[in-house]
């Protein structure tokens, strides 16, 4: 790979398909769309690119991942690819919240960071050992003893939902949804019984007011602003 490309296009969008890893991800650049399909459940090089101007479709070619001038290739090694995005029922991919970290090195642009140190808990000083999984010095995931913590949008649900989600595109996907707040962690939450986790929403997104009256309080979509976003995932 040392042609120079007659064509870079940044700023793709991710879009997860099923739940098997298979994925694509659209770019547009002025009437031209951009679709590059990855089957992840296949070869690790079997990929397509679809070209469209405006709604016609003008373009389809096979097509190979390359990074770092290198073809993909996945593994338990350290090479993320796209199954470790999705978030499952008590999952994020191979990372799961009891489990030992499934990764303590990935390939460029990706890193893993650990982090210990102490804190006080009922008293007593107890030791901690966190890690945190980054793209180019930005945090996307942090792993807890106790907890999964996911702060990107690369992470998405099998039906596309996750942070930067809204309101209402997380009750169109999910019509079993609940909203409630815990004074405990100060925190709005709105939650689906398919998925074991947690969508923290912005708390500058409230308007309406809190009646505590225990732990736990159940709260409507009309006391939120139109589209008012998910933050982050918290996984227990």
């Amino acid at each position: 790979m040392d042609e120079v490309p007659s064509l870079i296009l940044t700023k793709g969008v991710f879009i997860a398909e099923g739940s098997g890893g298979n994925h694509r991800y659209v770019f547009n650049n002025g009437i031209y769309k951009y679709e590059c399909r990855i089957e992840a459940m296949g070869k690790a090089d079997n990929g397509e690119l679809r070209v469209y101007k405006g709604e016609k479709e003008i373009l389809v070619k096979a097509a190979k991942l390359i990074r770092n001038g290198k073809e993909k290739v996945n593994s338990d090694t350290g090479e993320l690819d796209a199954s470790n995005f999705i978030i499952g029922k008590n999952s994020v991919g191979k990372f799961k919240v009891m489990d030992a970290m499934p990764f303590s090195n990935v390939s460029d642009p990706y890193e893993v960071r650990k982090v210990t140190g102490t804190r006080m808990e009922e008293g007593s000083e107890n030791n901690y050992t966190n890690y945190i999984l980054s793209e180019q010095h930005v945090d996307l995931l942090i792993k807890t003893e106790l907890a999964l913590v996911i702060l990107s949008d690369k992470f998405k649900t099998v039906k596309g939902i996750g942070v930067n989600s809204t309101i209402e595109e997380f009750i169109k996907q999910y019509p079993d949804y609940y909203i409630w707040y815990s004074y405990v962690s100060d925190t709005y939450v709105i939650q689906t019984k398919e998925l074991e986790c947690h969508f923290v929403l912005n708390d500058k997104d409230f308007i309406g007011k809190l009646n505590i009256t225990s732990d736990q309080v159940l709260l409507k979509k009309s006391e939120f602003k139109k589209n008012a976003k998910i933050i982050k995932v918290r996984m227990f």
